[in-house]
């Protein structure tokens, strides 16, 4: 017989909240009051992310965050 493996699908939207979710952070706790930057959240959602596995790969090693402080540059038209 036989079987085929179901593929599991999340959206992006889907595993930003999943890892939110396992990291704790869609709770409010008195002790993380102003320390929810950057830095934390990174260092949190990796750890999450190394519990999830992704193609046999932990998720966490196919994660991107943007270095801390970086900011977007806009396009600028030309005048």
């Amino acid at each position: 017989m036989h079987f085929e493996r179901t593929r599991h699908r999340i959206s992006l939207h889907g595993l930003i909240h999943f890892l939110f979710e396992l990291a704790w952070f869609n709770r409010l706790t008195p002790a993380m009051e102003g320390k929810r930057n950057q830095g934390v959240l990174q260092k949190y959602l990796t750890a999450a992310a190394h519990e999830v596995m992704a193609k046999r790969v932990p998720l966490a090693e196919r994660l991107y965050f943007a270095r801390a402080g970086s900011t977007p540059r806009r396009a600028t038209r030309p005048a």
